[in-house]
């Protein structure tokens, strides 16, 4: 275990102190980008349970019923409104990749 502190101790050194912020943003925005990574996976598999069911009522463990959440729409709305939902999410996290690379 002490090795691996000196190896980040030395890689550190090497960065210099006048570049250590880029790292640490890049750090940061790889740990976003995981979260939206799984977010983005979920997203697909509520969106894949919407449309394979013919009402859009989906009950998920910690949020409840979907369909709930939108009141008086009809279920084609709801469909049409989380697909373009998600896809708005995926150009969001595209531009999140683009600025990590």
């Amino acid at each position: 275990m002490h090795s691996y502190w000196a190896l980040i101790r030395q890689a550190y050194e090497l960065i210099g102190t006048d570049r250590s912020w880029r790292w640490w943003f890049l750090g940061f925005v790889s740990l976003f980008n995981a979260g939206l990574e799984a977010f983005g996976a979920a997203l697909v598999y509520l969106l894949v349970a919407l449309i394979s069911t013919p009402d859009a009522s989906v009950t998920l463990p910690v949020i409840g019923d979907v369909a709930g959440f939108f009141p008086g729409w009809e279920p084609r709305d709801i469909k049409i409104a989380f697909a373009l939902s998600v896809g708005v999410f995926f150009v969001v996290r595209a531009g999140v990749i683009m600025v990590q690379n």
